[in-house]
């Protein structure tokens, strides 16, 4: 299936909405003059499918477009109007099972991703609360649209392939979600700040936070008890400089909110996950099996991309980045920048043995700053030859998990006795630990 075609089809389309949203719609809009618009904004966030409507609406509505930013939904609805709002929400359809056309276990699956859309949107909303940030419009819509793009192709193929929503839609059409995602925002005209938070462009503290939440909220089905999911909620934790407790129960609070909400039973889904997990913890996954598929699915553009993020945009003089290798128990240069043909360091594969501070480095995914007076120290230590090799100076180091398994390590600093690396910097570089694709995994 072509991506194009199948987006061309989705422009003339209007989206059904769920059951009890339409219900709700119905008894609102019978109020006549008297309705709220408080009441009817919140039942718009209550359903994507409602929201994605409406932001479509927004995106083609020049005076709503020209601040680049998102208003409030209750904002949207009284910019727009209410007889606009009345007559573009009246014409909406319900969605319904239907013989040959949409079957109760696909129904299901899609209702229970627009549940996990707004666990997203609630826990991005706290976690932008923790971390102190003024605005969470933006962010807050984007997350409860995340999932719309794999839910409406499950809706047209009406199909369960056993593979993970988002994995299978980007899969029939050959691409990553991401840029399937970008392509949706663009194709069916919603809002441009959408379009910047969700299509490419380099990380930052709300982009970082949106794809935690987003990871952290489709999580919750696989099991909180996974070390990889825990990790996810320990980098939000670290971004909005916040306890991991606290960071923790803003998840749980979402989680409950959205299914008390009764908007539908699959909203609750995760709330059983979360209080209640039944069954064996499932066995973990052989690791150079796992490796090998996360290479298969994870183009080295993505690290080439944030080797230059690195290199460009901090400024940083030598960037390396070495990739895991399973069998050999090392580490391999896979990219660098700054790195001279022939010079030792383009030739060392370190080793990850017991007892290494590479080996503990690469245990979780997890950041690491080294200052010069420390490196000389930690080298005699734990006898990493890498350590020696990459001379003095201030170094930065990122280990990068996907999937529960180590895929590799960036290695970031301005050469042996180069300039310092300050806080601001490191910070930036931790920043790019949540915006790398696959590191919310982990």
């Amino acid at each position: 299936m072509q991506l194009e075609h199948w987006l061309a089809g989705l422009v003339s389309r209007r989206l059904p909405v769920l059951p009890n949203s339409r219900r709700a719609l119905g008894r609102l809009l019978a109020e006549g003059d008297a309705l709220s618009l408080e009441a009817l904004a919140n039942l718009t966030l209550s359903d994507p499918l409602m929201l994605f409507d409406l932001m479509r609406l927004c995106g083609s509505v020049p005076r709503l477009e020209a601040s680049g930013k998102l208003p409030a939904v209750e904002q949207v609805l009284m910019l727009l109007g209410v007889d606009t709002v009345r007559s573009r929400f009246a014409a909406l359809d319900t969605l319904s099972v239907a013989s040959g056309q949409l079957d109760a276990d696909v129904a299901e699956e899609v209702r229970a991703m627009l549940g996990r859309g707004r666990i997203a949107a609630q826990i991005v909303k706290g976690w932008l609360a923790l971390a102190g940030e003024p605005r969470v419009e933006d962010c807050f819509i984007a997350a409860e649209l995340y999932n719309l793009p794999a839910c409406v192709y499950l809706l047209d193929s009406n199909t369960l392939t056993g593979k993970p929503p988002l994995q299978a839609a980007a899969d029939a059409f050959g691409t990553d979600y991401p840029l399937l995602l970008s392509a949706f925002v663009r194709k069916l005209g919603l809002p441009g700040a959408l379009g910047a938070l969700l299509g490419p462009g380099s990380p930052n503290r709300q982009r970082g936070l949106l794809k935690l939440a987003v990871a952290t909220a489709e999580g919750v089905d696989q099991g909180v008890w996974r070390a990889p999911w825990l990790a996810g909620v320990e980098a939000a934790a670290s971004l909005c400089g916040a306890p991991l407790d606290d960071a923790l129960e803003v998840v749980q609070r979402a989680v409950l909110q959205v299914a008390r909400s009764g908007t539908a039973p699959e909203y609750g889904f995760a709330a059983r996950r979360l209080i209640a997990l039944e069954g064996a913890v499932p066995p973990p996954v052989p690791r150079v099996r796992a490796a090998a598929a996360i290479d298969a699915v994870r183009p080295d553009a993505v690290i080439r991309e944030a080797l230059r993020h690195l290199a460009n945009d901090l400024r940083f003089s030598r960037v390396l980045y070495y990739r895991v290798d399973p069998a050999a128990a090392c580490l391999r240069l896979r990219f660098q920048v700054g790195v001279r043909e022939g010079e030792p360091l383009a030739r060392l594969a370190p080793e990850l043995g017991e007892g290494r501070l590479l080996s503990t480095l690469m245990s979780r995914a997890q950041c690491l700053f080294t200052p010069a007076h420390a490196l000389e120290q930690l080298a005699s230590r734990y006898g990493d030859v890498l350590l020696t090799a990459l001379g003095p100076g201030d170094k930065a180091f990122l280990s990068l998990w996907a999937h529960g398994v180590p895929l590799g390590l960036f290695v970031a600093d301005n050469g042996p006795g180069g300039r310092a690396i300050d806080a601001a910097t490191f910070n930036q570089f931790k920043a790019l630990a949540a915006g790398l694709p696959g590191r919310t995994s982990a």
